[in-house]
């Protein structure tokens, strides 16, 4: 149970860091339709938004603590990622319909379910994969929030090494997120207030640009093997995201988030739905002109205005919900 009340100043950096982590993703699938090898190889880096992504859920809902009514937690998660992840299905239906885009019917049940892991089955959509890694952190949260930190739970650290070793690439892909989140959360069962000091914020930034570089030089010797793409990868991964977390922490300590920051968190998960579809999937905005900055603000002005309309419905569709109940 937490006993202390944190105020919007003891916990707006979160606010910064999703908006970092938002912008990352973007970044991350922008470079990818660059012509310009160095920049493609950026996304490595940038992909590291996901990551951040699920550090700020699990450490978010620790700062909470108990969960009193699970039933009515679950009810509330499920509404806030199946109503706009549905109503962005539909959306990317019709456009399938309108391009005249061949339909496998038993493909988008598994979507629409969100159970599809890592299974890429619809051109536009395979990034939802995060759907089904949240919903089984979900899944483990109300259980979890019955506990308080032991040791013991230290394991979950290194639980991914073992999970690596799974033929099955959605074993891990949708578990090793599970375990960080987990971590996380207990971190904010733990927060009782931002007290980074400029120490951890160097320090941090240190294990970051150590973590990035292992990255790099164990790419090099194992490249294409499970040492790599399955322990490598993830690990040094997480390891940067936590180390930004804390640097973020110390950076904007005492920089309230402003409207505009908030406004574009508030969309950051439909932002995070629709995006794909206009940069690699069906309806692609990144070629539009032969010039890729101006390509990426035409993209980043559309995803932000889809996501505000995908918000506000869902909004909608919420209340009448919950009028309903």
């Amino acid at each position: 149970m937490r006993g202390t009340i944190l105020t919007d100043r003891q916990t707006d950096f979160v606010t910064w860091l999703r908006a970092f982590a938002v912008i990352s993703i973007l970044l991350c699938h922008y470079v990818q339709e660059s012509e310009n090898a160095y920049m493609q190889m950026s996304a490595q880096l940038f992909n590291i938004g996901v990551n951040i992504f699920f550090i700020i859920s699990g450490f978010c809902f620790g700062l909470q603590g108990d969960i009193k009514d699970t039933i009515g937690w679950y009810k509330k998660r499920l509404k806030r990622i199946y109503i706009p992840y549905v109503l962005f299905l539909l959306f990317l239906i019709i456009i399938y319909a309108i391009l005249e885009l061949k339909i496998n019917v038993w493909s988008w049940v598994v979507y629409f379910l969100g159970i599809q892991g890592v299974k890429v089955g619809i051109f536009g959509a395979s990034h939802t994969w995060f759907i089904t890694a949240i919903l089984l952190c979900y899944c483990v949260t109300p259980f979890i929030a019955k506990w308080e930190w032991k040791k013991e739970w230290g394991f979950l650290g290194l639980l991914p090494i073992v999970l690596a070793f799974v033929p099955n690439p959605s074993v891990y892909t949708l578990l090793d997120p599970v375990c960080f989140y987990v971590l996380a959360y207990f971190m904010g069962r733990k927060y009782t207030g931002n007290d980074t000091t400029l120490r951890k914020a160097v320090i941090s930034f240190g294990i970051m640009g150590v973590s990035f570089g292992a990255r790099f030089g164990v790419k090099i010797i194992a490249d294409g093997t499970i040492w790599y793409e399955r322990i490598a990868v993830p690990y040094t991964q997480y390891i940067a995201a936590f180390a930004i977390f804390v640097i973020c922490s110390f950076v904007f300590k005492n920089l309230k988030a402003g409207k505009l920051c908030k406004g574009f968190c508030k969309i950051s998960f439909e932002i995070y739905l629709c995006h794909y579809m206009f940069v690699v999937g069906p309806v692609s905005l990144m070629h539009l002109t032969s010039n890729f900055v101006l390509n990426i603000v035409i993209t980043t002005v559309v995803v932000c205005a889809v996501a505000v309309v995908l918000n506000l419905v869902s909004g909608v569709v919420q209340k009448k919900l919950g009028n309903c109940n």
